[in-house]
């Protein structure tokens, strides 16, 4: 209600429908999902947004770019220059990347990149790296929707679930293992019986390195990047995540985790209007996961964990 009344009062009058959300708290380890929200109100619509929507995802798709990148032998130090570019796409159009501040910053390391966010950069990494090796790496961490074939999707132009999204985080909260989501653990009948038993279903996707790198960057986006907010508002263990957010604001999203959960949160309207240009996954989402972890979750005991090669 809160962040409906923030985008109301941006012009003045009520908008056409109900701010939605929806939320995924999973065990990195195990795919057990712990937590579910769907929508703001079950009586009045059924849909589950956690599961069987399918948005674009903005920059919270970037980390599949990097983790390629840093997978195929890119160093967080290695420096990209955040310039103007076009590229032409098969059909003979073209298309340049522009930056969430309309501004380039010149030379930047990768690691700085992703932790501001940076589109031109993501780019050039992605035409370095070439798409086909990234929807590669898409489909490793668990990410099964149909995915853009130009550079658009290094910024998330595809539309996938928050459960997918948080599928693909888990991988680097679990040291490169990916984990089938699991919500039901066992069936049984009235006597007691089981009917049904499901147990973790736990592959290698990654390295366990490329994994801890990528929570060494996705950490640096928390401590110093779009979701320092979490630090800000007293959340103190360990955890690294990524922002999204699409054109005009139509979806907010932040996947974060630490060594033991992995949380997604989605805000959106179901009918794709603009929520107003200040309505960012890191003004947006990134304060519910803080307070959801601050409220019902707390502070890992552990720390990630770090491979011997590192």
């Amino acid at each position: 209600k809160k962040l409906q009344e923030r985008i109301e009062k941006r012009d003045g009058k009520p908008v056409d429908e109900p701010l939605q959300g929806a939320l995924i708290a999973m065990n990195p380890n195990t795919g057990e999902i712990k937590a579910m929200i769907g929508g703001i109100d079950y009586s009045a619509s059924e849909f589950n947004r956690a599961v069987q929507a399918k948005r674009q995802t903005g920059s919270a798709f970037k980390p599949v770019v990097y983790t390629a990148a840093i997978d195929n032998g890119f160093r967080v130090s290695d420096v990209i220059i955040d310039s103007p570019v076009v590229f032409k796409n098969d059909d003979g159009s073209q298309w340049k990347p522009e930056n969430f501040s309309g501004k380039f910053s010149g030379p930047m390391i990768i690691l700085n990149a992703l932790t501001h966010s940076v589109n031109v950069v993501t780019v050039k990494l992605l035409n370095q790296i070439g798409i086909p090796t990234v929807k590669k790496y898409a489909r490793k961490l668990g990410i099964t929707s149909q995915l853009s074939s130009d550079y658009t999707l290094g910024l998330g132009s595809s539309s996938v679930s928050l459960l997918e999204l948080v599928t693909c985080f888990s991988t680097f909260a679990n040291g490169g293992m990916s984990v089938q989501p699991l919500s039901i653990l066992s069936v049984k009948d009235s006597n007691s019986k089981t009917l049904e038993q499901r147990s973790p279903q736990v592959n290698s996707a990654i390295s366990p390195s490329t994994a801890y790198i990528m929570t060494y960057m996705l950490e640096n986006v928390i401590n110093k990047g779009t979701a320092k907010i979490i630090r800000n508002m007293g959340f103190t263990g360990p955890c690294a995540g990524k922002t999204g957010t699409t054109n005009d604001s139509t979806d907010a999203w932040f996947i974060g985790y630490t060594p033991d959960l992995v949380l997604g949160i989605w805000i959106g309207f179901d009918a794709k209007q603009s929520m107003g240009k200040s309505m960012t996954g890191g003004g947006l989402a990134a304060p519910l996961w803080a307070e959801f972890m601050l409220n019902y979750f707390g502070v890992s005991r552990q720390e990630f964990a770090v491979p011997d090669n590192i």
